[in-house]
């Protein structure tokens, strides 16, 4: 009996493993898939705007990468391009994306003191209505 338990558990630590490699998808907009390798922090709320809540990611690559991803996967699932802008410093870009009545803002930036690890800051809100009359 004892060994069924032990190999039932080894098989399911293997398993587990094997399906790391898997696409995760974002929390707060699940047709959004997350940079590969990337490894969630936090999910907390914006304190000036109770409706919008972030995701907080690392990741070890350059930002370009990264901001590359997101604007292909965003395109992929037509989400439209509002703006992209890339950081005075050039280690980070803000990009934003509107899709029906929701925006999702990606902030793409260096981690400080680690060149090769990239922070990513993932939101979604409701388009704001002086937006939502315009399109």
């Amino acid at each position: 009996m004892r060994l069924k338990t032990i190999f039932f558990l080894v098989t399911l630590i293997v398993v587990s493993l094997l399906s790391m490699g898997c696409s995760q998808y974002h929390k707060l907009q699940k047709d959004i898939p997350v940079y590969s390798g990337a490894h969630f922090i936090k999910l907390f709320r914006d304190t000036s705007n109770k409706q919008k809540k972030h995701e907080l990611w690392s990741a070890k690559a350059q930002t370009n990468d990264v901001s590359k991803f997101y604007q292909e996967k965003l395109e992929d699932k037509q989400w439209k391009k509002e703006m992209i802008i890339p950081s005075p410093e050039g280690n980070g870009y803000a990009l934003a994306y509107v899709k029906k009545d929701k925006m999702l803002i990606v902030l793409v930036f260096a981690r400080a003191g680690k060149e090769d690890e990239t922070m990513i800051d993932f939101s979604v809100t409701s388009l704001p209505k002086s937006w939502q009359k315009k399109k």
